[in-house]
């Protein structure tokens, strides 16, 4: 038979690791939710002296280097989101913290890439992210 502070630690271990999936599996999501920044309508598109909102498939206001950067980094954060669920349904606790790490520079890098090229809206939604994901990181160090 086990004694009560041995099933307490079990417990509280299991909670732990509970918690702990329950974050990374929030955070691959934040990272495959980053498809948003392709779907809305967060690019501006000058027409007859008025300013339009289309989304990245219609945005042509910039030049094919800006806009086949933008598509390789959003592509890239949700494949690498996709990654980390993939990697939380196998278990593999090492390569899951490499594909955070991973997440995290990238989204680092969109903040700054959009900021460079003043594409506000998309700055803001990409920095909103990034912030959830700093804050997910923060409260799952704790656990």
């Amino acid at each position: 038979m086990l004694s009560t502070d041995k099933l307490l630690s079990i417990a509280e271990k299991e909670n732990r690791a509970n918690l702990r999936g329950m974050c990374d599996l929030l955070f691959g999501l934040l990272d495959v939710f980053a498809i948003v920044l392709i779907v809305l309508p967060l690019y501006p598109n000058v027409l007859d002296g008025f300013v339009y909102s289309v989304n990245l498939f219609a945005y042509i206001q910039t030049t094919s280097l800006n806009r086949s950067l933008y598509w390789v980094m959003i592509v890239f954060l949700v494949v690498i989101g996709f990654i980390k669920l993939i990697l939380i349904k196998l278990d593999m606790q090492r390569y899951n913290k490499v594909a955070t790490k991973v997440s995290m520079s990238i989204s680092t890098l969109l903040v700054l890439i959009f900021a460079i090229t003043r594409e506000s809206y998309a700055v803001a939604v990409v920095f909103l992210l990034l912030v959830m994901k700093g804050i997910l990181l923060l409260k799952c160090a704790e656990v």
